[in-house]
């Protein structure tokens, strides 16, 4: 019988004994013809390869625009360059470092570089100090910047970040939620606190041109570094005053809820500083990347299929959270355009991300699903065999599982059964595997660097008795 759920996205529960799925390095994938031999099937999640590296620590800031590529790793500016496809990195100058991200704007002239609660404006040979922020955005012609540690919005002269009038700010009094962020987005400035947003427009007014909307508030707060465009919304991680963290998504002026009771377990009270995200698009999958940089785990939630998956670096025999820690999309004005950059959160590389590589840098990429529980009201059953509909090689492929509701698992097995390629099953399948009344198997992808893809998987079971 064909093993229903077995493809389908991460979903740990507070309880395993309730659901210990996991989908680690692999990418559900819907049927969107209707004709599909299932209606989700996993592919390989993208690898990367190393492009270049920044005389640098960890990489903090990647731009991208004006055909050109900017960065800022550990304390170091400066600009990535490609000469027929050889890629260099020349420093412009230094900015204040903490272990935070960094951020780049641009008015189309001239790079904006927020850093360690600073700004600084490049004039062409270097980044020049301009005044405290935390965060800033550009918007009709106006570069704004919030000051640390208090609602104050500092508006720069029309065009020209290397002015700051000192009457030109305004602060947000609508309520006394300390301002944490602020974004540019859809011809609107959003500023965002801890436990509420509020949503700023371009009156025209001649003292200050931004003043809010009246009633266009949420009571929703905002992690600084979660903050991401994508899909015409803003992704984040919030909280409010009644306490507990979620992932968002914006919709005009409202909110909707996007993670699941699983995902909200892993980011219950958050810090601050824990998180950050990113997003991209390849292949249709919009995917908004959430790191937990300082811990363990890195979840991404597919816009397109509105599913959970892991994705991990495996190194000396466990996970940890993917490389990336921030990304831009160079676009084809670019000398090696058309590629998506992460910069990486344990040292000053910057890879490229495709699905066309598999492996990350060189290293193995080990994908893992632990699928749902197999029960049948506690009665105890014989597992007769475990066939996986896959195209990846049989010998890169082993089956184990767990008898404790998926906390550990046995010793891994290769297929009992390994057809030839022209053998049109092309199902390793295993046999013999016992008896359980609840069980939780899981299938590991090793060592393959070549495409992925799993498309089902089909039991053998004779039903017991409760004996």
């Amino acid at each position: 019988m064909r093993f229903d759920g077995f493809v389908g996205p991460t979903y740990q529960a507070r309880s395993l004994n309730f659901n210990s799925e996991r989908c680690v390095n692999l990418l559900p994938e819907i049927d969107q013809s209707g004709q599909g031999k299932s209606k989700i099937a996993y592919y390989h999640t993208p690898g990367l390869q190393l492009y270049v590296t920044l005389a640098a620590t960890e990489m903090r800031c990647l731009w991208s625009g004006e055909n050109r590529v900017l960065a800022v790793g550990g304390n170091l500016y400066g600009e990535i360059f490609d000469n027929l496809g050889v890629p260099y990195f020349t420093p412009l100058g230094f900015v204040d470092y903490d272990l935070q991200p960094a951020y780049i704007y641009h008015n189309g002239n001239q790079p904006l570089i927020v850093s360690a609660g600073k700004v600084y404006y490049n004039n062409g040979a270097g980044p020049v100090y301009q005044l405290d922020a935390v965060s800033a955005a550009f918007l009709d012609g106006y570069f704004l910047a919030l000051e640390p540690n208090s609602n104050r919005i500092r508006l720069s002269a029309l065009l020209d970040g290397t002015s700051w009038p000192a009457l030109d700010f305004q602060d947000q009094t609508t309520t006394s939620d300390r301002s944490v962020a602020i974004q540019a987005f859809d011809k609107h400035l959003w500023i965002f606190g801890r436990r509420n947003t509020h949503i700023w427009y371009n009156s025209g007014n001649a003292d200050f041109p931004f003043q809010p909307i009246q009633g266009a508030s949420i009571g929703q707060g905002a992690l600084q570094h979660t903050i991401v465009e994508l899909d015409n919304s803003l992704f984040f991680v919030g909280e409010d005053d009644r306490g507990g963290s979620a992932v968002w998504r914006t919709r005009g002026f409202e909110i909707e809820r996007v993670s699941t009771h699983a995902i909200e377990k892993k980011i219950a009270n958050p810090l601050a500083t824990q998180f950050q995200s990113w997003g991209y698009e390849e292949e249709g999958h919009k995917c908004y990347v959430l790191t937990e940089y300082s811990g363990t785990y890195t979840f991404v939630f597919d816009v397109t299929t509105n599913l959970w998956h892991e994705r991990a670096y495996w190194y000396n025999g466990a996970y940890e959270p993917h490389l990336g820690r921030c990304h831009c999309y160079a676009t084809s004005g670019f000398a090696g355009g058309g590629m998506h950059l992460i910069g990486a959160r344990n040292g000053g590389n910057v890879y490229t991300q495709s699905m066309n590589l598999y492996t990350d840098a060189g290293e193995p990429i080990r994908r893992w699903r632990s699928a749902p529980h197999l029960s049948d009201e506690n009665k105890r059953t014989t597992h007769h065999s475990f066939a996986l509909d896959t195209d990846v090689p049989t010998t890169k492929v082993t089956l184990a599982w767990s008898k404790d509701d998926g906390a550990t698992f046995t010793t891994a097995r290769a297929p009992s059964i390994t057809p030839a390629l022209v053998d049109d099953r092309k199902c390793p399948t295993w046999l013999r595997l016992g008896q359980s009344r609840d069980r939780v198997y899981g299938v590991a992808i090793y060592d393959h660097a070549g495409p992925v893809c799993v498309t089902d998987a089909y039991l053998e079971l004779s039903k017991g008795t409760g004996a």
